[in-house]
């Protein structure tokens, strides 16, 4: 988990100059070059574009819990979704 962290902080954008993208982390990586590359295949998706909202939250969130030595599952063990969560996938997949 260690070696996944530092991975990722590795790969994560610094920039002075456009800070809107500091701290972020491009959908493109290149392992060979260690830098950020994306085919012309990607149609209008290009290298510099983040995904923020789904994998970068996941990414922090997961960063956050190495630093308070906490899993996932001792973080949400009290947590009281169970008793919304069949109502919930009935109205999402439909009744089963």
């Amino acid at each position: 988990m260690e070696r996944l962290s530092d991975f990722l902080t590795r790969i994560q954008v610094k920039s002075q100059h456009y800070q809107d993208i500091d701290g972020a982390w491009f959908r493109a990586f290149d392992y060979q070059r260690w830098d950020y590359w994306a085919p012309n295949a990607d149609a209008g998706w290009g290298a510099w574009s983040t995904l923020t909202g789904w994998i970068q939250s996941w990414i922090m969130a997961t960063q956050v819990l190495m630093e308070q030595k906490k899993s996932y599952w001792e973080l949400t063990r009290g947590s009281g979704i169970g008793k919304y969560a069949k109502s919930s996938l009935g109205i999402m997949f439909g009744s089963r």
